[in-house]
């Protein structure tokens, strides 16, 4: 049963400095809660079909990205990076030691971002409709977004069910309020700019269920193929639908993913696990037919995990920059605001004395 409305918990959280709107929908469970990471430009309303058909066991977090519905744009734009760390603070605010991350689209790339910086607070990935990068994902069919452009036609922009139940589109693009002239929504396609996780994926150690459509005409199912044939613990799971069926369609995949969620270790391992090892979320020793494939399979996780802390402190370091980069132009634009004064002073004293 859907949990009612009073449950659900909004308010604006100050997160690392940041003033993030945030509903949170507690659960009746004690698995960990599930981090919503929405598609560009869309508020947390957009999701709500799809939390409603949630087990109401799973604690669910949803947040409007920073300049987006209630959370504050920031002064300067910010990086995958930046909103990863955000995450992770938000999560530790609300007293969680772990989370499973869902993100579609746009979010799905922030959702890899999440993982790859914090191996250890993300239990579980969930990629809906989404790809390695912009500029390294299989580019879609140019086709519908000139029809959408010339003729209007939505549902061939996004495809699937907005195609056949177009009513479905428009509630659903009525809750997200997307705003595309907005500076939120320009901040959020400057975070995605170079952005990439193509040579990272076998670093994304989480289990992972892969979901995308076969009629997505914005990310082609090309590139889900690729986020799971890369990820070494990914599930791919193509449905029929297209880009937004998460939100117009959410009983096509709740079920699917509730399973995957709830699912103990050995059943939420990938067909391939003979070669990419045992999960550490697995228990146990792993039983394999020499010590010596034992041995190269432990050295090579420890390699894995050496290269994911190497890359959470250059992030780390990444993060430390673009805030001092930040507080400099603060401080910059401070110093000019003074020396202007000033010079208007000035100028209007020796104005008076003649």
């Amino acid at each position: 049963m859907p949990v009612r409305d009073d449950y659900v918990r909004e308010e604006i959280m100050q997160v690392g400095g940041t003033p993030l709107r945030v509903a949170i929908r507690p659960g009746t469970g004690a698995g960990p809660p599930l981090l919503l990471c929405n598609g560009i430009g869309m508020r947390l309303e957009a999701l709500r079909p799809f939390v409603d058909a949630l087990d109401p066991a799973i604690e669910v977090i949803r947040f409007d990205a920073p300049g987006v519905g209630g959370s504050q744009l920031p002064n300067l734009p910010y990086r995958f990076t930046t909103l990863a760390l955000l995450l992770r603070d938000l999560l530790h605010n609300l007293g969680h030691q772990q989370a499973d991350v869902l993100g579609i689209s746009w979010g799905g790339g922030l959702a890899q971002q999440f993982a790859l910086l914090n191996p250890g607070l993300c239990r579980r990935l969930v990629l809906v409709a989404t790809a390695t990068g912009p500029q390294t994902m299989v580019p879609p069919n140019p086709l519908p977004l000139v029809k959408n452009l010339v003729l209007r036609r939505y549902g061939d922009l996004w495809g699937g069910s907005a195609k056949t139940d177009p009513d479905s589109l428009t509630r659903a693009l009525h809750k997200a309020r997307i705003s595309p002239l907005s500076m939120g929504y320009l901040y959020q396609n400057t975070a995605a700019l170079g952005f990439t996780t193509l040579p990272l994926l076998p670093l994304i150690r989480q289990r992972t269920l892969v979901l995308t459509g076969d009629e997505d005409p914005i990310i082609p199912v090309a590139n889900g193929r690729i986020l799971a044939a890369g990820i070494p613990h990914a599930t791919l799971h193509v449905y029929h639908g297209g880009h937004v069926e998460l939100v117009t369609r959410p009983s096509l995949l709740t079920p699917l993913i509730t399973n995957f969620l709830a699912a103990p270790p050995h059943d939420a391992r990938r067909a391939e696990q003979v070669q990419t090892g045992r999960h550490p979320e697995d228990q146990g020793p792993r039983q394999v037919a020499g010590g010596t494939a034992a041995a190269q399979a432990a050295q090579a996780t420890a390699e894995a995990d050496a290269l994911a802390e190497a890359l959470q402190a250059a992030l780390a370091v990444q993060q430390a920059a673009e805030t001092a980069a930040a507080q400099a132009a603060a401080a910059l634009r401070n110093a000019r605001e003074k020396a202007a004064a000033a010079r208007e002073q000035a100028a209007a004293t020796e104005g008076a004395n003649a």
